[in-house]
């Protein structure tokens, strides 16, 4: 069997979320992106803090683009979700994009401090749409890469035009196979 219907049974098998992948599903909805924006928008605007309002400002690029990227590609694709075959709109998880997106530019703007619960989050946010039936383990990776891109893509851009960029950075990218799925 495929990597994709191995990964999707395993998780509706044991169900480790349970009947709690609907918190996955709710925060996954965009929720964290638009408290950050609102929360560094409120301070910066309150404080006259122009490193905060820059950050509401990437941020919210980084959820546009990741959003209508993501849809553009939903619309376009028409994958039957794993448990709901008359939905067409499983490919990619839009869920872990924005949640990837999220996750991304906090790491880079904050650092590991709080970038690793924030992809701790969005690493529960992805599998809690597999536990659920929803997606299918090639959407919700499809869904990471589009977030992680356009965070740090949207980051760098910035930095870069402010001649401020790291002139090194690490970073893993996804390795799908027909065999396989991992990082690289």
């Amino acid at each position: 069997r495929d990597l994709d219907g191995q990964a999707r049974d395993k998780a509706l098998f044991k169900k480790p979320f349970g009947k709690y992948g609907v918190v996955g599903e709710v925060v996954g909805w965009g929720y964290l992106n638009g408290f950050y924006i609102l929360g560094h928008g409120l301070h910066g605007y309150l404080n006259q803090n122009s490193k905060s309002l820059e950050r509401g400002e990437m941020m919210t690029s980084a959820s546009f683009f990741t959003l209508t990227s993501t849809a553009l590609i939903k619309a376009s694709w028409r994958r039957a979700r794993p448990q709901y075959k008359d939905e067409e709109d499983s490919f990619p998880s839009g869920h872990s994009s924005m949640a990837f997106a999220f996750a991304s530019l906090v790491t880079v703007e904050h650092g590991y401090k709080w970038g690793v619960p924030a992809h701790l989050a969005a690493i529960a946010i992805a599998y809690s749409r597999v536990n659920d039936g929803r997606h299918w383990l090639s959407d919700v990776v499809a869904g990471a890469t589009i977030g992680v891109s356009y965070g740090l893509g949207v980051y760098l851009h910035r930095r870069k035009r402010e001649k401020t960029a790291p002139a090194f950075y690490f970073n893993f990218l996804p390795d799908i196979s027909r065999d396989h799925y991992g990082l690289l």
